[in-house]
């Protein structure tokens, strides 16, 4: 008997074909509350491309509230 099901969702920051900053995701389908994570795998890299990291973060956490109201319908 399945506990509960998640969703985990994951994506990066790439500058120059290397991975910079990884974004993450966990959707709890049960009660459909999610819980958000960042990490900074090269933070000189992420101080200089401070504004594409928050960026790309603000389009992640965007694309996974939407996903999470549209699953909730």
């Amino acid at each position: 008997m399945l506990a509960s099901m998640r969703m985990t969702i994951v994506a990066d920051s790439i500058v120059d074909e290397n991975r910079i900053a990884s974004f993450g995701a966990v959707l709890n389908l049960d009660d459909m509350e999610v819980s958000l994570t960042n990490r900074y795998i090269d933070k000189e890299a992420c101080k200089t491309h401070r504004d594409l990291v928050r960026k790309d973060q603000a389009a992640f956490e965007d694309m996974v509230y939407d996903l999470q109201d549209r699953m909730k319908k």
